[in-house]
């Protein structure tokens, strides 16, 4: 019989960053206990290698890539100004 320190049948568990290195292994080890596990990660290959392991273990499993919000244009002060002086001249 297998080692089993704790059950976790019936719970669920979210787990960002869960697609490699320590957050995969914690998915993998609360897998194992029995729980529904969700992995969120950003690299939809990654995501999907990691689903695939963690359905290895019988308990119902997702993969989310999560959005991310639109990264800030890099517009200097000085241009934005530039930018609204012109649209007010106008």
């Amino acid at each position: 019989m297998a080692f089993a320190p704790f059950n976790l049948e019936g719970r669920v568990a979210l787990i960002t960053g869960g697609n490699g290195g320590i957050g995969l292994g914690m998915a993998e080890g609360l897998a194992a206990a029995g729980a529904a596990v969700c992995i969120w990660g950003t690299n939809e290959g990654k995501n999907a290698a990691a689903l695939e392991r963690l359905e290895s273990y019988g308990t119902p499993a997702l993969a989310k890539q999560p959005s991310t919000r639109p990264k800030r244009s890099r517009v200097s002060a000085k241009q934005r100004s530039t930018a609204a002086s012109s649209e007010t001249s106008q």
